[in-house]
């Protein structure tokens, strides 16, 4: 597999390096049991966008006034 897409997975054909693009549903994983998820987006708080903040440039342009 080369990439995991929300749906669909790009998978390489080694054979023939052709790129196939699959269902996830269409996979079987030796008739394993198992759920393919999105793992949920993590959301900064307060302290880590403060922590992530860059002063402002000190270029003329860019000042107010």
């Amino acid at each position: 597999m080369l990439e995991f897409r929300r749906k669909q997975a790009v998978v390489l054909d080694a054979a023939t390096d052709k790129r196939w693009l699959i269902a996830y549903v269409a996979i079987d994983l030796d008739s394993a049991d198992v759920e393919i998820r999105e793992k949920p987006a993590q959301r900064l708080g307060r302290n880590e966008v403060a922590g992530r903040l860059q002063p402002a440039p000190s270029d003329a342009r860019f000042q107010c006034g």
